[in-house]
């Protein structure tokens, strides 16, 4: 079960490490460390700008955390399935 969490977590950090040009490792680091702005950094300007007003409305993050697919993500990151 360790396995499938570690593996699908390293899968979500390769596919964001090849969208927003950085490495899964400074990605994982500035994640940890909450530094949203350095992950935002080199995405597309308009999604920066969407990410950021979800982010700056509790009832949109409510509402994108409680989706189906949200839920999926975060039980399959947990090692859940």
């Amino acid at each position: 079960m360790q396995s499938n969490q570690s593996n699908d977590k390293q899968v979500l950090l390769n596919m964001l490490a090849q969208h927003l040009g950085k490495s899964p490792e400074e990605i994982q680091q500035q994640a940890a460390s909450g530094n949203l702005a350095g992950l935002m950094q080199n995405m597309n300007p308009n999604d920066a700008a969407a990410l950021q007003k979800v982010l700056n409305d509790q009832q949109a993050i409510q509402k994108l955390i409680s989706s189906p697919q949200a839920q999926d993500l975060m039980r399959r990151l947990n090692g859940k399935k």
